[in-house]
């Protein structure tokens, strides 16, 4: 498959806002820091073109954050 530069601005929406603005949308539903998790997921997809995806499975897989459970609490 050949790669020409037009697909390259589609190439990085996908690697990077796709997982971002899901990342949101979990955080949100998860009462988690919003804005953050956005931001590491399009940083981590900026980096690595998978990472924003990988980040974004863990977050799902990651307990909801309640008052008993805040975000960050290791135990």
């Amino acid at each position: 498959m050949n790669i020409n530069l037009a697909m390259v601005p589609f190439i990085l929406g996908f690697v990077t806002l796709v997982p971002a603005v899901l990342a949101a949308l979990v955080a949100r539903k998860q009462k988690r820091s919003v804005g953050m998790c956005a931001l590491v997921a399009f940083v981590l997809g900026m980096i690595s073109m998978i990472g924003g995806w990988v980040y974004l499975a863990v977050l799902t897989l990651l307990p909801p954050a309640t008052p008993d459970n805040p975000p960050g609490n290791a135990g």
